[in-house]
């Protein structure tokens, strides 16, 4: 399995979006409006993050989401995956798995998650994800928020996407996992995309070493930051 070297971090998904800086500070609601499956708008990233005010997440999440296959609202919209057949405009299913820690939201794994690159699948994406938030709001009457970052991954190219999801958790119960890929043009490919919309998920436990996740997390906050400007792959 590969893994992708990141030099972005949350700082830039933060501060990237066309729309107005004066949103930046105001809470997500989870009660915008939506045609269908897709989201119809693109919020500015950081408002998948705590904004002021936010308070502490009133319980700790342990666990997965297990994503079903989605369409995605694509502009413009893709062509087939690198002439592997597959589809570019199908979020993967997969499983994502998390742990909390001092407030952040960690990946079980920072390696790539394969999907687009195994052979029973239709979705052309395989998925990385990254360390993100939880926290509350009191807008939201007893649920937890959680946001990360990630970036969808072409198995033949490298190229990746980048995007934010937040979802709601209380419990085992998940609800209103949003996400948004911001337009970015990658160097592989040359290709850019928007994309918005919700995700069908649902709560599955897996199996975590959780000894080992936050071993892995507190090391990989004492290495030194990565050289250069974009994602490269290495065996």
């Amino acid at each position: 399995m590969k893994r992708l070297w990141f030099a972005s971090a949350f700082a830039g998904l933060i501060g990237s979006s066309s729309s107005p800086a004066v949103e930046m500070r105001t809470p997500f609601s989870f009660e915008q409006p939506e045609r269908g499956n897709a989201v119809t708008w693109i919020m500015p990233n950081a408002a998948f993050f705590p904004a002021p005010g936010s308070s502490a997440a009133l319980e700790p999440f342990r666990g997965g989401l297990l994503i079903d296959e989605t369409p995605m609202e694509m502009r413009p919209p893709l062509g087939e995956g690198q002439g592997s057949g597959k589809k570019s405009h199908q979020f993967p299913s997969v499983w994502l798995g998390f742990i909390t820690m001092d407030g952040e939201l960690i990946p079980v794994t920072s390696d790539v998650v394969r999907a687009g690159s195994l052979p029973d699948t239709s979705s052309s994406w395989d998925i990385v994800v990254r360390p993100g938030r939880v926290w509350s709001d009191p807008m939201d009457e007893g649920w937890n928020r959680a946001s990360f970052s990630f970036a969808l991954v072409d198995p033949s190219s490298g190229a990746t996407h980048d995007g934010v999801a937040m979802f709601l958790y209380r419990g085992t119960e998940i609800r209103d996992l949003r996400y948004q890929i911001v337009p970015e043009k990658t160097a592989a490919s040359g290709e850019c995309f928007t994309a918005a919309g919700l995700l069908p998920a649902r709560f599955e436990a897996g199996d975590i070493d959780e000894a080992t996740v936050r071993a892995r997390h507190l090391a990989a906050r004492k290495a030194p930051p990565s050289l250069g400007g974009s994602a490269t792959a290495r065996p």
